[in-house]
């Protein structure tokens, strides 16, 4: 980890710390590997099966129409 990098990371962990009881913090990951050992014993882990693309392109649809956007599908 670069020293900036591991500025920010720090100044992070204070962050997550500080606020702790008055605000939920979530991240978004490929690979929770790559979260280092200190974040990760701060935070919950939840896992999420992929969705389905009947179900994406259905929210698009329902987000488009929602907005007046005209969403044309190419499958």
């Amino acid at each position: 980890m670069k020293f900036i990098g591991y500025i920010i990371y720090c100044d992070f962990i204070v962050v997550i710390e500080k606020y702790t009881k008055n605000t939920r913090f979530c991240l978004i990951c490929n690979y929770v590997s790559k979260i280092t050992m200190a974040l990760q014993s701060r935070c919950t882990r939840f896992r999420f099966a992929p969705l389905s693309t009947e179900k994406i392109s259905s929210m698009l649809m329902r987000v488009s129409s929602a907005e007046k956007y005209v969403f044309i599908m190419n499958l």
